[in-house]
């Protein structure tokens, strides 16, 4: 995910859990949600909460 930053780490579980960190903008995201379909995208995801837009 270059676009959204060159330092974001992502640790990824079960049912799209997610950790998200983002250090150059002092950003932790921790997803729990569960999801049985696959239209998670985690980067979609990330634009959203980063607030970037194509």
């Amino acid at each position: 995910m270059p676009a959204l930053g060159e330092d974001i780490f992502m640790a990824a579980g079960l049912g799209k859990q997610r950790l998200y960190i983002v250090p150059s903008r002092d950003l932790v995201v921790v997803r729990f949600g569960w999801t049985l379909t696959n239209l998670f995208s985690d980067q979609e995801s990330l634009k959203r909460i980063i607030g970037q837009s194509d």
